[in-house]
């Protein structure tokens, strides 16, 4: 399946403005449970578990609002619910609570500019292995054959989406990084431009560190913001 590649403007700016605030933030979301997230340790790379023996994480905690995506304004990224193209239901946290520093990158199948970016995601979590970091792509809308701007992200498209490397990204050989779908699509709400991709990079606690959208950023601007927050910088 060679996935549509749309740009599919009009839908993603339909959706931000359906679920974003008034003044184009995201509107006050409520704080998750408080108690601690433990990662699993032993998950492979598409479960989000740790990689090439780093050490194993210690308990973290989910993190706290003010909730949003923009590094200037001190906001955090939620655990979102997110579904791994096996089914299995996880959040964010499984993901962040295996590193200090996490990209996130927020896009759906008919964007032309998530398909491009996914091979440079590879390329990061290949070069980062090892390291205390973590990459993982969300996808809130999935892709049909005639290209539609907006369809329901799917387990069965997940799973086309990982198999179809061929196809999509040539110059790589598999795509092993964490993909998830996201259809309730409560990422939308931290969209402040009407255009997909959205990379975040979060520490730890789930502060946001880092943020672009509407751009594919460089390989080497992706592996300097992701190593300058897993050693602290500011």
């Amino acid at each position: 399946m060679k996935i549509a590649e749309s740009w599919g403007l009009f839908a993603l700016s339909a959706a931000v403005g359906a679920c974003s605030g008034g003044d184009g933030r995201p509107p006050p979301a409520e704080p998750t449970d408080s108690g601690p997230i433990r990662g699993s340790g032993d998950a492979g790379s598409q479960e989000g578990g740790l990689r090439d023996g780093a050490p194993p994480p210690p308990t973290c905690f989910p993190p706290s609002p003010p909730f949003g995506a923009d590094p200037d304004f001190d906001v955090a990224l939620p655990d979102l619910e997110v579904t791994r193209c096996d089914g299995s239901r996880t959040n964010l946290g499984e993901f962040r609570c295996q590193a200090d520093a996490t990209l996130f990158s927020i896009g759906a199948g008919w964007c032309a500019p998530c398909i491009t970016e996914t091979s440079t995601l590879q390329e990061v979590f290949d070069e980062t292995r090892g390291e205390r970091i973590a990459v993982v792509q969300i996808l809130f809308d999935g892709a049909d054959q005639s290209g539609a701007a907006a369809s329901t992200a799917t387990t069965l498209f997940c799973q086309n989406w990982v198999a179809d490397v061929a196809d999509n990204w040539p110059t790589i050989d598999t795509l092993s990084l964490p993909v998830v779908i996201e259809p309730l699509k409560k990422s939308l709400d931290f969209f402040e431009s009407a255009v997909a991709p959205l990379n975040v990079i979060v520490d730890r606690n789930g502060k946001v560190r880092w943020a672009r959208s509407a751009a594919i950023p460089d390989k080497s601007i992706l592996l300097q913001e992701l190593r300058d927050v897993a050693s602290g910088g500011p």
